[in-house]
């Protein structure tokens, strides 16, 4: 329900706009009777009467002559000047409130709509995204009166049910859900989930099983995938501090263990200062993947420091990357101040903020956050599909269609889908930059073909230890048999341990590629 909307008292005027004018016409007409003189002794001489004086046309036909016919007469020749007024702003509120709404929405009705439940910050950086990305397509703020020109879209007075409606199935829609309270956005997301319209939602939650038209998403993900796209891991050895914490921090720390996988033999050291205390309670199984606690020379290795940032200036001063993220602008602007006063740093720092700061990369802006890109995950989504299509080709009736498939195998194909840029690069080198085309994917699979055995196992183990990492993360753990359930699974275990056959799995997200690069330019 949307709280802005307020109980009509129109009905309830209009009830007693009409009973008082019953009062008057019948007294009118009951004291106009006991005089010989007067024309208006009759209810259809005064209904004409009273309807040509409220409407102001006065024939002159018809008039009171009593002393008392006279008064009431008087009162509605004033009542016509509030009818002329209410006829004015009926019209005025006619025209700018659902009559040119309903009007230009009708010559858009094969446009590609996109409807926004309510107007807010979230929304209007995705709203102008959409208008400046997709020009053919028409951004509808639902339920809003406004004027044109105040920020992106145009407002209707029609609810998400009604703007359907009016389309009446011609062409497409994609309804969005994001409010600040993602249990609203789920509710009124599930109530539309029989229109076979788009619908994105934004909710940290994951449901056991969620409709293949329903896309949820949260910013503080998005946040971290945006930020590892526009700025990947180049050296398998890089030495991260990351200052702040909170839930930005959180789940860039998060997709950094589920992405950054280079090598068999990486060891990306991640130091840690701020408060992490919950992401370490939701990931128990950490030390299944990485080294807890110190800095290891053949493996991955995570740091929570206990200590301020301030105290390491020696350390951060080494670091090969430095970002800064807080949930709160001003503590990151306050934390850069002095990290530049009083730290000699040598590496890049990143900070997400919505405005430039001095030597600094910064992300996380709503418009880059709630880009159409990351939003709606297009291209992303074809390539998990594509990709769990193979698998169901690969062992037929094994997996449940794309369609069926619960939140977490959604994830794990996405996630696969992710790391196709890091794939790139690992073969064609840093040229592939951080874009998946079909002719770059062409390339890299012709080096892929020509790698000897060595190479070959060298991209198994990276694949397995990528797939490993998103159920570790997602808290799955080692156990015989399979059990969903209970997250259990018996290929979680070190590359090493796998069975010749079990290897092989790891070839389908190398394959991948030949998939994508059959795809048109």
């Amino acid at each position: 329900m949307n709280k802005n909307k307020k109980i009509s008292k129109a009905p309830l005027i209009v009830s007693i706009a009409i009973l008082v004018y019953i009062v008057l016409l019948l007294l009118l007409v009951h004291v106009e009777s006991a005089s010989p003189e007067s024309g208006i002794t009759t209810i259809q001489a005064g209904l004409w009467y009273t309807i040509t004086t409220l409407t102001t046309v006065g024939y002159g036909d018809l008039y009171p002559v009593t002393s008392s016919g006279k008064i009431i007469g008087a009162v509605f020749q004033l009542m016509s000047l509030g009818v002329l007024v209410a006829l004015f702003s009926f019209m005025l509120s006619f025209l700018r409130g659902k009559f040119v709404p309903r009007q230009k929405l009708g010559f858009s009705r094969k446009k590609q709509w996109y409807i926004f439940a309510e107007r807010n910050r979230f929304t209007e950086s995705l709203a102008a995204g959409l208008e400046k990305e997709r020009p053919d397509g028409s951004v509808i703020f639902s339920e809003e009166k406004r004027t044109i020109g105040e920020g992106p879209g145009f407002g209707a007075e029609f609810s998400p049910s009604e703007l359907l409606e009016i389309k009446k199935g011609k062409g497409n829609a994609s309804l969005f859900f994001m409010s600040e309270n993602i249990l609203d956005n789920e509710q009124r997301a599930k109530q539309f989930e029989s229109t076979g319209s788009q619908i994105y939602c934004m909710t940290a939650h994951e449901p056991e099983q969620l409709p293949a038209n329903i896309h949820i998403f949260d910013p503080y993900r998005i946040c971290a995938r945006a930020y590892w796209k526009r700025f990947p891991i180049e050296n398998d050895h890089e030495n991260i501090v990351m200052i702040g914490g909170g839930k930005y921090a959180s789940g860039i720390l998060e997709q950094a263990m589920i992405q950054n996988v280079l090598d068999p033999h990486q060891a990306i050291c991640y130091r840690m200062y701020g408060n992490y205390n919950e992401f370490i309670r939701l990931h128990p199984y950490l030390e299944t993947i990485v080294t807890v606690g110190q800095k290891d020379p053949d493996r991955d290795s995570l740091i929570f420091s206990k200590e301020p940032w301030s105290s390491a200036l020696d350390i951060i001063a080494e670091a090969d990357r430095i970002i800064v993220c807080t949930d709160r602008e001003e503590d990151t602007i306050l934390t850069l101040i002095l990290l530049f006063k009083y730290c000699p740093v040598q590496g890049k720092v990143y900070a997400r903020l919505s405005m430039p700061f001095d030597s600094t990369e910064v992300f996380g802006s709503y418009s880059e956050v709630f880009a159409p890109e990351h939003v709606l995950r297009d291209e992303l989504n074809r390539y998990a599909v594509r990709l769990h299509e193979m698998y169901m080709e690969a062992s037929p009736g094994r997996y449940p269609p794309w369609n069926e498939l619960g939140c977490f195998l959604r994830g794990s194909n996405l996630a696969a889908a992710d790391h196709l840029e890091y794939k790139l690069r690992i073969l064609l080198g840093p040229e592939a930059g951080n874009t998946v085309t079909p002719e770059l994917c062409r390339r890299a699979f012709e080096v892929y073909k020509g790698l000897g055995p060595e190479e070959r196992e060298r991209c198994r183990a990276i694949e397995h230890e990528r797939w490993m990492r998103f159920h570790i993360m997602n808290n799955w753990r080692y156990g015989e048999p399979r059990d969903n359930k209970k997250r259990l699974h018996p290929l979680l275990r070190p590359y090493e341990e796998l069975s010749t056959k079990e290897r092989e799995k790891d070839d389908y997200g190398w394959r991948f590629l030949e998939e994508l690069g059959n795809l048109p330019d």
